[in-house]
């Protein structure tokens, strides 16, 4: 409950354009990361990454790569690599993609499932099914940083790809 609560207040302050955030460097490669190895069933997720640094507030960006990852593991396979993780330079933006081997998302849910509450399997419990707020965040934290979010299905039809671009430290964006 005080998640959910935690939850509304953040999206009711983004709303309002009262969200503060605390921008400082931080290696989005690292905070992923760190992000991935304290989550329940992190051994399901494979992470390939490359340094990109984004100028960004720590606990925001943590929380819309937690929000992510746990998506992805909520539909994913049991088996070790099920959900894929990558952090890459796409300049002038840091790139985080997040997918899954699920079934993937109904195309017509594609647009929707950003939206505050929205759930694709409405039959799902909260327990099974999330509330219906963490990936409003992911896409709240995203625009609050400058970046966007979006979903798609992987080409493959074996589950979906959840991607972020954030603007990336101007010193990072050049390829080396």
């Amino acid at each position: 409950m005080a998640r959910l609560v935690r939850d509304l207040l953040l999206l009711a302050e983004s709303g309002s354009g009262e969200l503060q955030l605390e921008r400082v460097p931080l290696r989005l490669d690292l905070l992923t990361r760190e992000v991935v190895s304290r989550l329940p069933g992190g051994e399901r997720v494979a992470i390939d990454t490359e340094p990109v640094m984004v100028h960004g507030d720590d606990e925001r960006l943590r929380q819309l790569v937690g929000n992510l990852v746990q998506n992805a593991l909520r539909h994913a396979s049991d088996r070790p690599g099920a959900v894929q993780v990558n952090v890459r330079r796409q300049p002038p933006h840091a790139l985080l993609e997040v997918e899954d081997d699920g079934p993937g998302v109904p195309a017509e849910a594609l647009q929707r499932v950003f939206d505050r509450f929205y759930r694709v399997d409405r039959g799902r419990s909260r327990a099974r099914g999330g509330s219906g707020l963490g990936l409003a965040i992911v896409r709240h934290v995203a625009e609050e940083h400058g970046g966007r979010a979006w979903a798609e299905n992987r080409a493959d039809g074996h589950g979906a790809r959840f991607s972020v671009t954030l603007p990336a430290e101007p010193s990072w964006v050049s390829e080396t």
